[in-house]
């Protein structure tokens, strides 16, 4: 049972579409959302999406009649998965209105959300958070304000490793441990060449899926230190923005990001890039980080990111 009280139109059209297509064809497709390259849409059999949804519904041990809420775009493959797994797996779903601020109105025993939508949730109604057993987070590396607040709360709390080419999440983290993504039923992980993660699933029958995601193996498990096209070579030293903004992240209350740009004497410098108004303040916080190599020798104001539709930063470098 789908539960669209708290939708709009849209909403209940999306998943009247959803359930149509699923009723109507031997092949699902999903739009990625545009944040790695240009959007495409990738199509899977009807039976690799029955077995991922049962292996999500297997490790989080939900049963018939689950109660789920979910207020994620149905366009993309978090949300349009979400759909997929009540009807396969006959769950009671709550979709509300895709928003940065969900309003958490019952009790839940599994819920999706994106790191933006969990933190709005913390900030304005924490308490809310422990009416949900189990909290999948989604979309991008999680904050260290996520991190803080998760050992506050009551709910179980984890991170999915994935994307739509590879169907939804295929690890994941306990954000409260604070450990690394074990790889779920059937997938192997292994490191390319340049240190990048190569994903097989024989759970799912995918084909090898070579990712620009630099990992590190440790004793369980593995952890993600950024990109492979956004590392930042300066001053001969291989910089990862993402561990960058790790350590920003609780200095800093605006949307920002860690980017470069070229530098006669370094070949690229790290540049900051923040949204909305200038903040004086802020260098002197960043000097007091000490963070030697990693420091941003610039801090760029922009009035607004460019974002794609599903609202992930478009990085400018």
């Amino acid at each position: 049972m789908i539960n669209l009280a708290l939708s709009g139109s849209d909403m209940i059209l999306a998943y009247a579409e959803i359930e149509k297509e699923w009723n109507a064809s031997e092949f699902i497709s999903f739009q990625t959302s545009g944040s790695t390259g240009t959007p495409k849409e990738i199509t899977f059999t009807k039976e690799q999406v029955i077995r991922s949804t049962q292996r999500t519904a297997t490790f989080f041990n939900l049963h018939k009649n689950a109660e789920v809420f979910c207020a994620l775009p149905p366009i993309y493959v978090a949300g349009k998965m979400m759909a997929l797994r009540a009807i396969i797996n006959e769950w009671d779903l709550t979709w509300q209105t895709p928003s940065t601020h969900p309003a958490i109105q019952s009790n839940y025993d599994f819920a999706a959300f994106t790191s933006q939508q969990c933190i709005q949730i913390m900030e304005s109604k924490p308490t809310s958070l422990n009416q949900i057993k189990q909290i999948l987070l989604g979309g991008g590396p999680i904050s260290e304000r996520v991190l803080e607040f998760a050992n506050k709360i009551e709910s179980s709390i984890w991170e999915g490793y994935g994307m739509t080419e590879t169907l939804t999440h295929v690890a994941l983290r306990n954000v409260k441990l604070n450990a690394g993504f074990l790889p779920l039923e059937g997938v192997q992980m292994k490191q390319g060449a340049s240190g990048n993660l190569i994903v097989e699933d024989s759970w799912l029958n995918l084909p090898a899926l070579e990712t620009t995601d630099i990992i590190e193996f440790i004793e369980k498990g593995f952890v993600v230190k950024g990109r492979l096209d956004h590392v930042i070579i300066s001053g001969g030293v291989k910089l990862f923005p993402e561990e960058i903004e790790q350590i920003l992240f609780p200095h800093i209350d605006q949307p920002f990001y860690i980017g470069s740009v070229p530098d006669e004497l370094l070949g690229r410098k790290v540049v900051l890039y923040v949204e909305g108004e200038t903040d004086a303040s802020l260098q002197h916080k960043i000097e007091a980080l000490n963070l030697g190599v990693q420091k941003p020798r610039e801090i760029v104001f922009e009035n607004k990111f460019n974002r794609t539709d599903s609202g992930k930063i478009i990085r400018i470098s």
